[in-house]
């Protein structure tokens, strides 16, 4: 199996699968057989996906393939024959034959209508298909119908409209195979603005704190773990506790909005540390290039006598130094001991001319 095989057996980056994709790939597991060098064992193997894949080419020709039939295929192929499947890329040949399919199903579905049902059937497609694949899907048919459906919700004061709240939760319930940053965008946009908003004017007309913070908990209680979890949540969230906040305790009440601006200009500023700090730690990186050289740092230092040496470091440090000044050195027997510049200088000198 050469490495042409393995150069055009890559994922999908987008949603456009290749045309014949499943006739080319009948036609490279026909010719690993013909090439022979297999045992009978793998020879065994590729004859069955040859003969299951013809299948699935016949009934798509006759237009009888179904999304269920499809899957239950290519998941056993998947639990048959692993190695194979990952070789000759079978999740490609899955997809083109699926998206057409998951096209059609996906134009008049209605997310409210038979939901287990569909989100069964997406739990399992997603398990099969290319992550990125996938997510590509997700955001051409599945986030805009959620979107919808999340933008046409009503959200009141008060004691919530029960059938809202279980609409609520069939689309929480699609967290389970929509990725996390496009359920936190879709609340983000289309409903915490509102929920915020219904608050704000809720707590201006002096309600009971107590059905505010019931009202507020049910909302809250209807997002998955996973989604509270999440920091962009935990900051909305945080909205309406600090919104609560301000009514128990008689302070102006701020609009949603005044959060909004001030998050802003916190991130805003944020930024600005960020680069101010980056900035310096650039220019620390260049000063160090500069001092340390491949000659090596000390080949740099000028020549000094013991004297220049303390008369600079008593120049740098604005201090006066006179001969009979005493400073403590480290001596030889390990201790420390209080000795005048005078006596330090003599010592050097001794050493020097020995």
């Amino acid at each position: 199996m050469g490495d042409q095989l393995r150069r055009e057996s890559t994922g999908f980056e987008k949603l456009k699968p290749k045309k014949k994709i499943g006739k080319k790939t009948i036609a490279r597991l026909k010719f690993e057989l013909k090439k022979g060098g297999l045992e009978q064992k793998q020879h065994d193997r590729i004859k069955k996906i040859v003969r299951v894949l013809k299948r699935i080419r016949k009934e798509k020709r006759r237009g009888t393939l179904k999304l269920d039939s499809l899957y239950n295929a290519f998941s056993d192929l998947q639990k048959r024959f692993r190695s194979e499947f990952e070789y000759f890329n079978l999740t490609s040949v899955a997809f083109s034959y699926t998206l057409p399919l998951l096209t059609k199903a996906f134009q008049e579905w209605d997310p409210l209508k038979n939901a287990a049902d569909w989100l069964y059937q997406m739990s399992s497609w997603k398990a099969m298909l290319n992550e990125e694949v996938w997510e590509d899907f997700v955001v051409q048919f599945i986030v805009p119908k959620l979107t919808n459906v999340l933008q046409a919700l009503e959200v009141k004061p008060g004691n919530q409209n029960s059938r809202q709240l279980v609409r609520f939760l069939w689309i929480m319930s699609w967290a389970a195979v929509v990725p996390s940053h496009h359920m936190v965008s879709m609340l983000e946009t289309s409903f915490f603005l509102r929920l915020q908003d219904v608050l704000y004017w809720w707590l201006r007309s002096n309600p009971n704190l107590d059905e505010v913070v019931q009202w507020y908990l049910g909302w809250k209680g209807s997002l998955t773990t996973e989604l509270q979890a999440h920091h962009r949540i935990r900051y909305e969230l945080n909205v309406c506790l600090e919104m609560m906040h301000q009514a128990a305790e008689d302070m102006e009440l701020f609009p949603p909005k005044s959060f909004r601006e001030m998050r802003q200009r916190q991130f805003e500023a944020q930024k600005k540390a960020a680069a101010f700090y980056a900035q310096l730690q650039e220019e620390a990186e260049a000063n160090k290039r500069r001092r340390v050289t491949s000659a090596g740092y000390y080949n740099m230092l000028p020549e000094m006598s013991l004297n220049e040496i303390i008369e600079s470091y008593a120049e740098q440090n604005q201090r006066h130094l006179s001969l009979n000044t005493a400073e403590h050195i480290l001596t030889k027997e390990g201790n420390w001991s209080l000795v005048s510049l005078k006596v330090l200088l003599e010592m050097h000198q001794s050493s020097v001319t020995k």
